[in-house]
């Protein structure tokens, strides 16, 4: 049973590959347990085409969001609103109902200013948007990579849609249902 004192080698060989997994094990799980968990909720779009016209204009005025109806976007289909709770994890979808009776013009066919129809969207009246790239308790938005490569078999993380991550936290936001692999866009931290 004390054989391992005459093999010194082979209880190194042994040992040393086991302390390293340990100490990488470390290393990854302190600095996670150190990090508090977000308190800001994310809000952003999906649907939405930065580069092409769109049928809802959508800006950040004065820590408010402004949504404004330009006419029709050439089949890219209606944005869609979300909430991320970062808290629960939940992931709520906002209704942005398209203003009645206005005629559908497409934005190369000379839609005058006087056409842009504000979008009242009554769940956000009241909630401040910070715009900046990392939320006031350090967390930041990041875009999925959409890409797929050898190590992602092992991985039992899916970075194809969006996640907000602070030092070696990451909380992952689950993509909306439906087909395909939308690109959300990124409108700003809610403050409370």
């Amino acid at each position: 049973m004390h054989n391992w004192r005459r093999h010194p080698t082979i209880m190194a060989g042994v040992l040393l590959p086991m302390l390293l997994a340990l100490w990488y094990t470390a290393t990854d799980f302190i600095p996670y347990l150190a990090i508090s968990a977000p308190k800001y909720d994310v809000l952003y779009l999906t649907n939405y085409a930065d580069n092409a016209p769109n049928t809802l204009h959508v800006e950040v005025v004065d820590s408010h969001l402004v949504a404004t109806f330009i006419g029709d976007n050439f089949g890219y289909g209606w944005p869609q609103l979300f909430r991320f709770h970062s808290a629960t994890g939940v992931v709520e979808e906002i209704p942005i109902m398209p203003p009645k009776n206005l005629p559908i013009k497409r934005p190369n066919q000379g839609l005058a200013n006087d056409a842009h129809v504000p979008v009242i969207i009554p769940p956000l009246q009241s909630l401040r948007l910070d715009t900046s790239s990392a939320a006031p308790d350090g967390y930041i938005f990041k875009k999925g990579d959409n890409t797929a490569d050898i190590f992602s078999l092992w991985d039992d993380s899916d970075k194809g849609f969006a996640y907000i991550y602070h030092g070696a936290k990451e909380v992952l936001i689950p993509p909306p249902a439906g087909n395909g692999q939308p690109r959300p866009k990124f409108l700003g931290w809610i403050i409370p």
